[in-house]
């Protein structure tokens, strides 16, 4: 399996810095990017979408908490676990800066209670196994060159019996010529060519991302089933132009098939996948950590062993290797000793 290069796990770290002052309104960086208002209107239309998403499952009783939510960028869906559903968790990203921003839109969102903020590696997640009842992403995995990598790692954290599910992620479009990139805000003859359109079949989205060295992806249907082979039982939500359809398929048997017209909207728009899967149960049923404590859930990115179980001076330490691990600005930073320093000096 591939796994993201230091390029582009750094270029995630410089590119959310200088966005994250743009959205907070300290600074400009990005005319094709949103300003302050534009961001947090978006951040707001998040909040609704997810508050109904979250709500569906809990409506079909499947427990949230505790979460760990992978790229979560400002928190705003930990956010309104916490807020709206009273759930406990953790948010995680690499890139420290939209962490640090977390308390800004919580504010400005009236959504008070914040989450655990863990800075660290999705492909090297640092904590036990079994851990979380509920792991979530939102646009998150177009970002790596093989997800599966970080799938395989929600796996192994999440509890038996416990569910993954991940929302907003593109189907690749197969008729795109992929001419060049495009940024959010468009302008000029871009416009033109949207209104027409030939916009969308002529380009791709993110190319302020891919600027800064980010993986911008997109994969097919049975790449997406590859990527979610782990687990046994998915059921798929494919959404195109017009068109929408839910998919349920066992890796053992079945298949990710849409209809016929289905598969003729992904070959001319593309689409978006969402997913919602359950980790197999064990004979004694859901395990549960005896330690519901966060230091239970944490180990040594280094050495995979158990970080001490007390928080003492806004650290950690590793029993075994005697890493220490800094929490800046409510931000606990668990990285491998080899990439803080390639990351963050």
């Amino acid at each position: 399996m591939t796994q993201q290069t230091l390029i582009q796990k750094q270029g995630e770290v410089t590119f959310r810095s200088l966005i994250s002052q743009q959205h907070t309104g300290k600074c400009s960086y990005f005319q094709n990017e949103f300003d302050a208002p534009e961001m947090l209107a978006e951040l707001k239309n998040r909040v609704v979408a997810t508050g109904q998403n979250l709500a569906k499952l809990n409506e079909n009783h499947i427990s949230l908490s505790p979460f760990l939510e992978i790229g979560a960028e400002y928190c705003i869906r930990s956010l309104v676990l916490t807020n709206k559903f009273a759930a406990k968790g953790v948010a995680l990203d690499i890139a420290q800066a939209p962490l640090n921003s977390v308390p800004f839109f919580a504010k400005k969102l009236g959504l008070p209670q914040i989450p655990k903020r863990v800075c660290a590696d999705a492909e090297n997640l640092p904590f036990a196994d079994n851990a979380f009842t509920f792991v979530f992403c939102y646009q998150t995995l177009h970002h790596f060159p093989d997800p599966k990598r970080v799938v395989d790692e929600e796996y192994r954290v999440l509890k038996p019996g416990g569910y993954f599910f991940f929302a907003e992620e593109p189907v690749k479009q197969i008729l795109n010529f992929d001419f060049f990139k495009r940024p959010t805000k468009i302008k000029g003859l871009s416009k033109l060519l949207k209104i027409f359109p030939i916009l969308p079949f002529i380009s791709t989205i993110g190319k302020t991302e891919t600027d800064h060295d980010i993986l911008e992806a997109a994969y097919n249907l049975s790449e997406w089933k590859r990527i979610l082979g782990t687990f046994q039982n998915v059921q798929v939500t494919i959404s195109t132009f017009g068109y929408s359809q839910t998919i349920s398929y066992s890796n053992r048997a079945g298949s990710l098939t849409p209809t016929w017209w289905g598969k003729l909207m992904l070959f001319l728009f593309g689409g978006g996948i969402q997913a919602l899967t359950q980790k197999p149960q064990t004979k004694f049923g859901q395990t549960k950590l005896q330690n519901k404590h966060f230091s239970a859930w944490v180990i040594c990115p280094n050495c995979k062993r158990k970080l001490g179980n007390v928080f003492i001076y806004n650290k950690f330490k590793c029993t075994g290797c005697q890493e220490k691990y800094l929490s800046k600005n409510g931000v606990l930073q668990i990285l491998t000793k080899q990439l803080k320093n390639n990351l963050y000096g």
